[in-house]
């Protein structure tokens, strides 16, 4: 994340001066398993010809969204998604973001902000897996491995987990990934 942070080139430096919008997702209802989900914040910014949405717990970044029309719309989206998974979730305004949270926010702007003038990024943001059932967990770290441009397929990132024969599984752990909407 610090390599992100120190290089960023100019093209992507003038979609950073966009405000960020910045909550506190509370979660009074959170499974004993989400105990470690604690805080939680919601980022929202514009970025290029989208509204983009992040969620990043203290493990890392945890659920994205993007939305043309609104930035209403991919928190909804986000916030739906998050109760589906971790029961209800209110949020509360955070005027004040810790600056650990602020310099993810910044790393994450920058990664997506060059993936879309089609630079390559690669692993460089901390990921929180946790939504995700240990099977979905396996699939989306395999995922990660996968070098940048490369193609697999479900059958080879089932053979990849110790998995064969689980493709159509491992094309449904990937359905439910919430890093990759």
């Amino acid at each position: 994340m610090n390599a992100v942070l120190a290089n960023p080139d100019a093209q992507v430096i003038a979609q950073l001066v966009q405000p960020v919008l910045y909550s506190h997702l509370l979660l009074p209802e959170r499974p004993k398993r989400h105990a470690a989900l604690d805080p939680l914040r919601l980022a929202i910014w514009y970025g290029g010809l989208r509204w983009c949405g992040a969620v990043l717990s203290p493990a890392g970044l945890l659920a994205l969204d993007f939305e043309q029309s609104s930035a209403k719309k991919v928190e909804a989206r986000l916030v739906a998604e998050l109760a589906s998974r971790l029961g209800s979730v209110h949020l509360t305004a955070l005027d004040d973001p810790p600056q650990e949270f602020t310099k993810l926010i910044d790393a994450t702007r920058i990664v997506f902000e060059r993936y879309a003038v089609g630079q390559r990024v690669g692993n460089e943001l901390p990921l929180d897996l946790s939504l995700g059932s240990p099977f979905q967990q396996k699939v989306w770290a395999a995922l990660c491995e996968v070098p940048w441009g490369a193609t697999v397929s479900y059958g080879q990132l089932a053979d990849s987990i110790g998995q064969p024969g689980a493709s159509r599984a491992v094309g449904s752990a990937n359905g439910a990934n919430v890093l990759a909407p």
